[in-house]
């Protein structure tokens, strides 16, 4: 549990900084960026590790080929799209 904790955190940092210096290119304060990329990057962490859950024990999914494959499309669909268009959305003038 630790291990998958410190992970994330890394994991966290890790796109936060890419996103910032490659992916969108943001010259804006790391604050607010930050605490935004973070929290969508909890609720990210919630909706794989429920979707998981759900999807296994209610739906039926078999993990590793069928509840896995569709949160790995998912899931980064919806954290990248929300980094585009809310997190490092271009301010209005």
């Amino acid at each position: 549990m630790a291990a998958h904790f410190v992970g994330f955190i890394f994991g966290t940092i890790t796109a936060y900084l890419g996103h910032y210096f490659y992916s969108f290119k943001d010259q804006r304060e790391h604050r607010t960026l930050f605490l935004k990329f973070l929290l969508i990057s909890v609720v990210a962490f919630f909706i794989h590790e429920f979707g998981a859950y759900f999807l296994v024990t209610h739906a039926g999914f078999a993990y590793k080929t069928q509840a896995l494959p569709f949160l790995l499309v998912v899931v980064p669909f919806f954290t990248f799209t929300l980094n585009r268009f809310w997190v490092f959305s271009k301010p209005s003038i």
